[in-house]
């Protein structure tokens, strides 16, 4: 299983519910109802420079 696989996988455990594959990520839902994508980080510094 690919990264976004997993993630997507592991957040739907969590309660957000997948709404739509898009080739290279995958539209989510929270549990307010409030849409956010899971993608692949492409810098290699993402995770320090994400918003949390």
């Amino acid at each position: 299983m690919d990264g976004i696989a997993a993630e997507v996988a592991r957040l739907e455990v969590l309660g957000a519910p997948r709404q739509q594959d898009k080739d290279t990520f995958w539209v989510t839902e929270d549990p307010c109802g409030n849409e956010f994508y899971v993608v692949i980080s492409e810098m290699p510094n993402f995770p320090e420079r994400a918003k949390t």
